[in-house]
This record gives C-alpha cells, structure tokens and sequence, in this order.
C-alpha cells in the first residue's frame, strides 16, 4: 500500500449484508490481506506481527453503537532479511553486469579515464600520421 492512501465508507445496510461484510473481513484478515475497493479506488492491506486492537461499544437511549479499530506498523525487514557474518554474499547476474558497468572505487575510475585518454592519444597520433602522409 502506498503511504496515504485512504477509503472511507458509510452506508445504512439491512442487517444480513452487514453481517456479510464482517465475514468477507474476517476472511480477509485470515488469509493476511484485505483488499478495500470503492468504485475504481483500491486499497490493500497487509496486517502481519502484532496488531492492536481497540473496541468501543456503547448505548445511548435507543441508539448502539459499537466500533472496532485494528492497527499494525509495517515491519521494516523481516528476520530472513537480515544476517551477520564474516563472508559476503555470492554475486547475483544483475550485481555482476553493475560491477561491470561502474568502477568499484575512485582509484579504478580513474584507471579507466587514463586508459580511455590513452586511447584516444593513440587514435588521434593515428589519424595524424595518416594525414601527413597524404599531404606529402
């Protein structure tokens, strides 16, 4: 889900559809996603860990009312995604075609540019002795 992305809904139902949209959250919830749609805007949740929940159930005169909030903060790397160890990771094909594509550090980008101006020295002394030849 993207950061401040929000639907909201308020509608007066008949009873067993109420009952119907609890289930179908309940389900949701279960699997571990809940996907929220109002017309063609969309919202998908992932709760996972702890979630924390808060109810609130009251009845005033002849009007109840009872409401219920469940919150949960998005983990920010799960336990497979972190280690410590002495060794580093084997190279994947996209982290090699990096490497390939850009020095390791200053002192190799630097190599680079005197082979690069070396080259182009030779090309250019080519050039010019080809062009001397021609007007002799």
């Amino acid at each position: 889900m993207s950061k401040g992305t929000k639907l909201e809904f308020k509608q007066s139902l008949e009873y067993k559809d109420a009952v119907s949209y609890l289930e179908d959250l309940v389900t949701s919830f279960k699997s571990g996603k809940i996907v929220v749609q109002k017309g063609e805007e969309t919202v998908s949740l992932n709760p996972a860990g702890t979630v924390e929940i808060e109810i609130e159930a009251r009845m005033k005169k002849e009007k109840g009312k009872f409401s219920m909030e469940i919150s949960w903060k998005e983990p920010e790397c799960s336990s497979e995604d972190f280690s410590i160890s002495s060794s580093e990771p084997a190279a994947s094909d996209s982290d090699t075609e990096e490497k390939n594509e850009q020095p390791e550090n200053p002192t190799d980008t630097q190599k680079k540019m005197k082979a690069e101006k070396q080259e182009k020295k030779v090309k250019q002394s080519k050039t010019e002795k080809k062009t001397a030849g021609q007007t002799n």
